[in-house]
């Protein structure tokens, strides 16, 4: 019961994990997009 539960636990874990590390990248590309447009709404301006 216990080895059953501890699996469990490492599983959501694991997965929990995951998720947080996608939703980081995911966050972190939406900043690299904004930063790109911003510095390409900078450059329009410029001209």
């Amino acid at each position: 019961m216990l080895g059953i539960g501890f699996r469990v636990s490492f599983l959501w874990a694991l997965v929990v994990g995951v998720a947080i590390a996608l939703s980081g990248n995911i966050v972190q590309e939406i900043r690299d997009r904004d930063m790109d447009g911003v510095s390409w709404l900078a450059a329009y301006r410029q001209r």
